[in-house]
């Protein structure tokens, strides 16, 4: 390490403490710390700061910081992996931290533009969901892939008659399974949980929407493509498969990667439509949607419907 970068590594960590000292940015600070995090991440892509570097700046937060904020959390990773089931539902919850000196930095978090994209994606859940049941005159059925905390299915469930959707939850985490029984407890005869890694899973059933919001991103575009064709064989023909993928246009991801060692496949929309015609599926079927601040992209599959002389022979 330089002298030169020895002093740029103490004024990084002087920022730091000056920002725990007054517990946590103000609101008129959150553009600054933001252009702060994409510059340590410039750094450490050019080779100025190591890994190390990074680390020794993420750790001088504190261990009682990492315990108690969202941003702590997501640097922990206390289930194992990033995006988890608790941190998803905090951020659908907007939860802040009951320690006083730690809340304002949680209001920082909510208020950057990855989490405010993942309520959206919440949100455009539930409108398609809803949009489909208002179309069918019979019950919806629904697979949910890495389906974590299922409170975007409660919300759902709270909103319509629950004997018209019928859903599947699959995640592989047991804990994310437990977590989304107990919330969705009155609801439990309409949903079935199935604890198993998206790599083996095998149904042979057919749904109506089949839905994955937060998986797709942590693939590689090889594993991407051979998930989609599996996901494809279990849409019902006139049903549609949606698969959530981070955009490139995400003004978080320095922060992301830098104080909270969260790396996911940020994808463009023509990249999106590429990999579903690697899977086989025609571009007429293949549209991109997005939420409303283009931060979540929506890959949207269609299968064609049956033809009259194709229902004839399956009578």
């Amino acid at each position: 390490m330089t002298v030169q970068t020895t002093s740029k590594l103490q004024q990084d960590l002087n920022l730091i403490r000056s920002l725990i000292s007054q517990g946590g940015p103000e609101e008129h600070q959150y553009e600054q710390v933001i252009k702060w995090t994409s510059k340590l991440r410039e750094k450490h892509l050019n080779g100025i700061y190591s890994e190390l570097d990074i680390q020794l700046l993420c750790k001088a937060f504190g261990k009682d910081f990492m315990e108690h904020t969202l941003q702590g959390h997501g640097y922990r990773k206390p289930y194992g992996y990033a995006g988890d089931f608790e941190m998803i539902d905090k951020i659908y919850t907007q939860h802040t931290s009951t320690h006083s000196k730690y809340k304002k930095w949680d209001i920082f978090f909510h208020n950057q533009a990855a989490p405010q994209a993942v309520r959206n994606r919440k949100t455009f859940f539930q409108e398609t969901l809803l949009r489909i049941l208002k179309d069918k005159a019979r019950p919806v059925e629904l697979l949910n892939v890495a389906s974590g905390p299922c409170r975007d299915l409660m919300e759902t469930y709270e909103k319509i008659d629950p004997a018209r959707l019928k859903s599947t939850c699959v995640d592989m985490d047991p804990r994310a399974i437990a977590y989304a029984k107990k919330l969705n407890k009155d609801y439990r005869e309409h949903i079935t949980f199935i604890q198993q890694n998206v790599f083996k899973l095998r149904l042979t059933q057919q749904f109506d929407l089949v839905w994955s919001a937060g998986l797709f991103d942590y693939f590689d575009d090889k594993p991407f493509v051979l998930v989609l064709k599996n996901l494809y064989r279990n849409v019902k023909p006139g049903g549609r498969l949606i698969i959530g993928n981070f955009s490139e246009n995400n003004p978080s991801r320095a922060y992301m990667e830098t104080m909270g060692n969260w790396f996911l496949h940020h994808r463009p929309a023509h990249h999106l439509a590429y990999l579903a015609q690697q899977a086989g599926i025609a571009p007429k079927y293949i549209e991109v949607q997005k939420e409303a601040l283009g931060v979540n992209l929506f890959l949207c599959i269609d299968k064609a419907a049956r033809t009259m002389s194709e229902r004839g022979r399956l009578r």
